[in-house]
């Protein structure tokens, strides 16, 4: 790594590519820091806004990650606000795939299909089949999750990961095939969606993609249980999802899985476990009480404490 304050277009670029690095394989607060370095040379070095920009994208979805959702949110606003001082179509692309990326890992769906509708507009426009399939995959997923989609939408999810992989682009492809495992369990192909998310999970492990293992070790969980099949298999991978979100520092995704291994135990009788695995990790959020992850473990754990 350069030195501080040598060089600062060169050293802006070093830390990005390192938080780039650094959020794949899982190790969300490093990347962090790097991001917000890189960020915090714009003002000083060459105005190099596809890097500024980049690391924005990727510091907002890290904060999430974190278990900020609420800064995540603020940072994707600083995405398109940013590209609005640059006359760039595939810079405006870039902002409002950022939008679309939050406001699912928010699970909003509406309002990353809004997002996703823009993006397909502005890749037809232009010519850019990356974010096309991206924009047709996060639409369709959007669309199955508030119940107005089924074999079609399948279809488009299944089409952007063939994309994608053509284009030699791994991450949007893995990202991608989780959107296929939510859609088949949201449309309750429970074969399907244990096929997909089996093999997205191996993936994940082979490339060493951190930020995929937890959700889908959670996704193969709720998948067992919705089939009332394999219920230790499924409690195992909960269990799993936790303890590899937790050593990532992943509170957004290990809030997701105790929420579903806290259901699980008080079906089974066990609300004083459930209770003192999701209270404590509820306590630590200091923001996102209006994102249904949160609203979901507040409502459990009042249900655990009657």
């Amino acid at each position: 790594m350069l030195a501080e304050g040598a060089y600062p277009e060169k050293l802006l670029l070093a830390h990005a590519n390192r938080g780039w690095s650094e959020y794949f394989l899982g190790h969300f607060t490093s990347a962090r820091t790097d991001f917000e370095k890189s960020i915090a040379l714009y003002d000083t070095a060459v105005h190099d806004h596809d890097a500024t920009l980049g690391a924005l994208h990727w510091l907002a979805l890290t904060l999430w990650a974190l278990g900020y959702p609420d800064q995540a949110l603020s940072r994707c606003a600083e995405v398109e606000a940013l590209a609005g001082k640059v006359a760039d179509p595939f810079v405006r692309c870039f902002a409002v795939h950022a939008g679309a990326v939050v406001h699912h890992l928010r699970r909003e769906p509406a309002a990353s299909a809004n997002y996703a509708d823009a993006m397909i507009a502005l890749a037809d426009d232009q010519g850019f089949p990356h974010y096309a399939a991206l924009g047709g995959a996060f639409r369709s997923l959007s669309l199955i999750q508030q119940g107005k989609g089924g074999t079609r939408e399948l279809a488009t999810i299944q089409e952007a990961i063939d994309s994608l992989r053509a284009m030699g682009s791994l991450e949007p492809a893995l990202r991608v095939k989780t959107f296929l495992a939510q859609a088949y369990l949201e449309l309750n192909d429970l074969d399907a969606a244990l096929e997909v998310g089996r093999e997205g999970l191996r993936v994940a492990r082979q490339y060493a993609q951190g930020e995929f293992e937890p959700l889908f070790l959670k996704l193969l969980a709720d998948v067992l249980l919705a089939g009332r099949d394999s219920e230790a298999e499924a409690e195992n991978f909960y269990r799993e999802a936790i303890t590899v979100a937790r050593r990532q520092g992943e509170k957004s995704r290990e809030l997701q899985a105790a929420v579903g291994l806290a259901r699980f135990w008080s079906s089974h009788g066990q609300q004083r476990e459930a209770y003192e695995l999701l209270a404590p990790l509820y306590n630590w959020f200091t923001e996102g009480f209006d994102t249904k992850d949160l609203k979901e473990a507040k409502a459990l754990l009042e249900e655990l404490s009657v």
